[in-house]
């Protein structure tokens, strides 16, 4: 199987950008976060989910496109949209496991404002809510991966060294 991209697909709050970023930098192949291309706030302040995901996906197929091997991470609820998952099943995903609880841990200690489960920045996350889009996305991420990692109980660093040793047999990375 011959890779040119890698997409790593998980929740909020797993680690896709650390992971990728790390991983980019221990095997010298360039790195996309879908999410810096996309200014989140005035999207999420001003747009629809549906523009949000229009938008996301045409980043997505951008990336796609581009003649050279890339690690992309996603945002966590790109797999919601048909159209993104159409374009990620066609390369090497990976999918960052975590559990919703972990999850929780993670964020909560972030000051990161995230919209959909929380109503203001520093505001308490909706757990209920969080758990609904979690159970609603599992499986979309369970169908795409073709390798899922799970990253309860590993670091950042143990994380990236498991998947650059499988990227390495896959002959991705050297």
């Amino acid at each position: 199987m011959m890779i040119e991209k890698v997409f790593i697909i998980g929740m909020m709050g797993v680690g896709k950008s650390s992971v990728g970023f790390k991983l980019s930098n221990a095997s010298d192949i360039k790195f996309i976060d879908i999410d810096d291309k996309l200014n989140l706030q005035s999207i999420t302040n001003n747009n629809s989910d549906f523009e949000f995901r229009q938008q996301e996906y045409e980043e997505i197929l951008k990336c796609s496109k581009l003649n050279e091997k890339l690690i992309i991470s996603t945002g966590g609820g790109c797999v919601v949209n048909e159209n993104s998952r159409s374009i990620i099943k066609n390369f090497f995903c990976i999918y960052l496991h975590a559990s919703a609880d972990e999850i929780i841990k993670r964020i909560n200690d972030k000051s990161k404002f995230r919209p959909l489960i929380q109503s203001a920045p520093n505001g308490p996350i909706n757990y209920d809510l969080f758990k609904s889009i979690y159970d609603d996305r599992i499986n979309y991420y369970q169908e795409l991966s073709n390798l899922t990692v799970n990253t309860d109980d590993l670091n950042l660093d143990n994380t990236v060294n498991f998947i650059k040793n499988e990227l390495v047999q896959y002959e991705f990375i050297n």
